[in-house]
């Protein structure tokens, strides 16, 4: 059990830092019917398969809830950018080509997306004006 709890916790930290979402997801669900699988068949260890599979269904959780948790910092990260480009318009009829021409008058500088290697920035397109950033 202590390596599996190694194991799930080395991947929720490479999901944290790192941010691909799919892989934590993945793992966490096919170990956790694996597991669950190998306790129904195997009577005497079936407490022990369970418990693995508690700790990798805990994965999948654990990595949804940062998958969730890194879309709403975006989400709350972008309202300024949104209104800085916003006014930007405003003051030059057009869209800014790109985020950086907002800085430093709508902006001090561009914040970050999400906490993630994946989702640290943001993304803009100035043809139909998007902004977006890369989640879990």
């Amino acid at each position: 059990m202590r390596n599996h709890l190694i194991i799930g916790g080395l991947i929720l930290g490479l999901e944290a830092w790192l941010g691909i979402g799919l892989f934590g997801s993945g793992v966490g669900v096919v170990c956790a019917i694996v597991f669950a699988i190998l306790a129904i068949a195997e009577k005497q260890r079936r407490a022990e398969q369970f418990r693995n599979a508690a700790i990798y269904g805990l994965l999948l959780i654990a990595t949804l809830g940062l998958i969730s948790a890194n879309a709403r910092l975006a989400q709350r990260r972008a309202i300024p950018v949104i209104s800085a480009v916003n006014s930007y318009r405003s003051g030059h009829g057009e869209y800014p080509a790109s985020l950086e021409q907002l800085v430093p008058v709508y902006l001090p500088a561009i914040p970050h997306a999400g906490f993630t290697r994946v989702s640290r920035d943001f993304r803009y397109y100035n043809g139909r004006p998007q902004l977006y950033f890369a989640g879990m």
